[in-house]
């Protein structure tokens, strides 16, 4: 292993080890041009690596790997640091890299072989080969008796083509892929295509048993020229002069929705129907259509099939364990589907993944799941979300009323439904709490790692007050707010002048960095501790200064001289969790919230999907 001053270099696919002592675990590695990188790796805990940064010759920060996700990156010379509680193995594969080979990484399987493979990911890659377009078929589970966790597929040159889900049927152009399954368990897979040369199923759909005037796909007793998720009373028209040449990205989207909500392949007539449909109208009205289709409700769901069916069609990804027991709780409790298909289709991870299709994911003033009055819409979430029930007419027009006025913003609206009576008369638990509050404020399930830590805030007395004000304040809320055309508002300031003695004088004074934990959007968790940052000294530093007069700076620096982040600001109270102040950089207010144990200040924070702990100790 290498220090940052003398990294250990490393080669395209290398299965490196490394350990919990973060101090000397840097590595180089080098693209003569730009390409794909995909980082893979895991820890000794059966779990994923939980940060993995990277840096240039010049210590700037580039980037931060995911595992599994092919990151772009220009020719160059790169740091890598990744770092675990528990130590744990990585690999770094590019087809930049000088010694990069297809074949090396990869073990090359047949059309439905069962393939094993174990919960170390740095070498859970294999491939397989289409002659000529064709579906594939993926089906596989883990060692705990359930769905492999994710199973993604890319190009020869690294680039990410889909994650293939268990059991949907995913049309692919002929190629040699590369799949790359991942789960804490490891577990068993096979990939099934009438376009691998070596694939032995017989296609149902051209048995020559069948009688040829009936396609097969098609249920005879609808009309085979209308698809049958179509909903006549809709829309009725299918134009026969609609241009069959469509955009491949919208194809895409539309055959997810075959696949994942009724299980099946798109037929031509339907696919059709719904790109042109996508012409005018969000990916979330097309998406609910699938599911109040006749095809997909004849189906008779239990509420877990339909949550599990609503992770892969909206968030792309599988449920999570305290997801899927948030949303049976909130079904059992009166929610109808629809209310639930609102969230999901609201949320911020549908909204990247139908941005990657090119599609406008919602619109909260056209959805045919609303009112049409995108103000209304807001203030109807908060009593589903929050009170857990339908509005009443008044109180409904009350809000609304103050919103579209200008006389009350989203923070108004937030405190107002958090802490009415109705709602603390429910007595909810510190868990049930952090769940609305991110359902209702973010439009997602917590994940595991968030869920823990604010619980663990609550319970160690932190107020449910300034809890919320933290997501009422972040740019999640921020986003989902101005999304239905409404201000978020700012944190309530003193009017009154600072006063000749600051009611921050027992914090003044300058801080050097102690520890520092963090939570990443992924929910992986990250823990430098005091030793820890005492080793890093010299290569990465941090100071914190507290005066008299207000000001309130930090400063971080790499190898004691680039400044890599600052915040240059002036205090305007403080309370006895919480610091308001103004930003000079970014000209405006905000707030960010402390405790302290005799020697140490921590600050807490979110940004962008983080959650920060930094301790700082008195000089």
């Amino acid at each position: 292993m290498g220090t940052a001053s003398s990294p250990t270099p490393i080669t395209s696919g290398q299965e490196v080890s490394f350990d919990s002592t973060a101090t000397d675990n840097y590595y180089s590695f080098t693209l003569t041009e730009t390409g794909n990188v995909l980082f893979s790796g895991s820890d000794g805990n059966n779990s994923h690596i939980s940060n993995t940064q990277v840096y240039d010759s010049n210590l700037n920060l580039v980037t931060s790997l995911s595992n599994g996700s092919p990151h772009s990156m220009q020719a160059g010379t790169y740091l890598i640091f990744p770092t675990d509680s528990y130590g744990g193995t990585f690999s770094v594969t590019s087809t930049a890299m000088a010694d990069y080979d297809f074949s090396a990484i990869s073990t090359p399987i047949t059309s439905g072989q069962e393939v094993s493979f174990d919960s170390t990911a740095t070498d859970n890659y294999y491939s397989f080969t289409l002659t000529e377009t064709g579906n594939v078929l993926f089906s596989g589970s883990d060692g705990n008796n359930s769905h492999i966790s994710n199973t993604q597929v890319y190009d020869s040159n690294l680039n990410l083509v889909t994650s293939l889900s268990n059991g949907s049927p995913h049309s692919m152009q002929a190629g040699t892929y590369l799949i790359f399954p991942t789960d804490s368990y490891g577990g068993t897979f096979s990939v099934t295509s009438t376009a691998m040369a070596d694939t032995t199923v017989t296609d149902p759909v051209v048995d020559p048993v069948v009688d040829p005037v009936v396609d097969p796909v098609v249920d005879p007793v609808v009309d085979p020229v209308v698809d049958p998720v179509v909903d006549p009373v809709v829309d009725p028209v299918v134009d026969p002069v609609v241009d069959p040449v469509v955009d491949n990205d919208v194809s895409s989207f539309v055959n997810r929705l075959y696949a994942n909500v009724l299980g099946r392949n798109s037929d031509p007539a339907g696919l059709e129907h719904w790109i042109t449909v996508l012409e005018s109208t969000t990916a979330a009205d097309v998406a609910k259509s699938f599911y109040n289709s006749p095809e997909f409700l004849g189906g008779n769901h239990s509420d877990f099939e339909f949550i599990q069916t609503a992770y892969l069609t909206f968030m792309d990804r599988e449920y999570d364990n305290s997801g899927m027991d948030h949303w049976l709780s909130r079904l059992d409790s009166g929610l109808s589907r629809d209310g639930l298909l609102d969230s999901f289709s609201s949320s911020p991870e549908f909204s990247i993944l139908a941005e990657t299709y090119g599609i406008e994911a919602y619109d909260a003033s056209t959805s045919p799941a609303t009112s049409g009055n995108p103000v209304e819409d807001f203030v109807s979430r908060f009593y589903t979300e929050v009170l857990d029930r339908s509005p009443d007419s008044d109180g409904l027009n009350n809000w609304v009323s103050q919103l579209e006025s200008n006389a009350s913003t989203a923070d108004d609206i937030a405190n107002g439904f958090f802490f009415s009576d109705e709602f603390i008369n429910r007595n909810t638990s510190n868990n049930e709490f952090v769940n609305i509050t991110y359902s209702t404020l973010l439009g997602r399930d917590p994940d595991t790692a968030g869920l823990d830590n604010w619980v663990s805030h609550l319970t160690n007395g932190m107020s449910r007050a300034d809890m919320l004000d933290g997501f009422i304040y972040s740019q999640e809320f921020g986003a989902l707010a101005n999304g239905y055309g409404i201000n978020v508002g700012e944190p309530d300031l003193p009017n009154e002048p600072l006063p000749e003695v600051a009611p921050w004088d027992e914090l003044v004074g300058e801080y050097s960095l102690y520890n520092m934990d963090v939570t990443t959007p992924d929910g992986s968790s990250i823990h430098i501790s005091s030793s820890g940052i005492s080793s890093i000294q010299g290569e990465f530093t941090a100071s914190l200064s507290i005066d008299e007069d207000g000001s309130f700076d930090f400063y971080f620096y790499a190898d004691n001289s680039d400044v890599v982040g600052y915040m240059d600001a002036t205090i305007q109270s403080v309370s006895d969790s919480e610091i308001f102040y103004y930003d000079h950089d970014l000209n405006e207010y905000d707030d960010i919230y402390y405790t302290v144990t005799d020697p140490v200040l921590t600050i807490h924070d979110q940004q962008d999907g983080y959650d920060f702990s930094i301790g700082w100790i008195l000089l």
